[in-house]
């Protein structure tokens, strides 16, 4: 295939199917940035083995890509957020342990303070 035949095909099938492409990715990721993103991408990838693509099975070959590249967004997504959550968790915790920390170091402090009122009472009734 020349060069300048390959890339008035790929612009074809860019311009063909990028639109489907696009709202189907959007369907799955619910978001438009990611959704162009992933469609962007997955032309990119079809880019690079474009000589490798038959032109009647491209279609099919490009939606079944693009919802392998859509789950394995969602797949990440969804461990981004396992460990944010267990980051926050993590962080809660120890925000409760300071609090316990800092909350005995008053306690301490308190029973000190007491203790020399106690004591300076004591001398001066003497």
């Amino acid at each position: 295939m020349a060069i300048g035949n390959r890339d008035i095909m790929f612009e074809r099938l860019y311009k063909d199917n990028y639109t489907v492409l696009f709202y189907r990715a959007l369907d799955i990721v619910e978001d438009e940035d990611v959704a162009a993103d992933l469609v962007e991408s997955l032309f990119a990838d079809i880019w690079e083995r474009f000589d490798q693509v038959r032109a009647d099975e491209a279609p099919k070959y490009l939606m079944r890509s693009l919802k392998n590249k859509c789950v394995s967004y969602l797949r990440h997504k969804a461990v981004e957020r396992k460990y944010e959550q267990h980051f926050l968790q993590m962080k809660e915790e120890m925000a409760d342990e300071d609090d316990e920390v800092h909350e005995e170091r008053l306690r301490s402090r308190c029973r000190d303070a007491t203790c020399r009122v106690r004591c300076s009472q004591s001398i001066t009734r003497l």
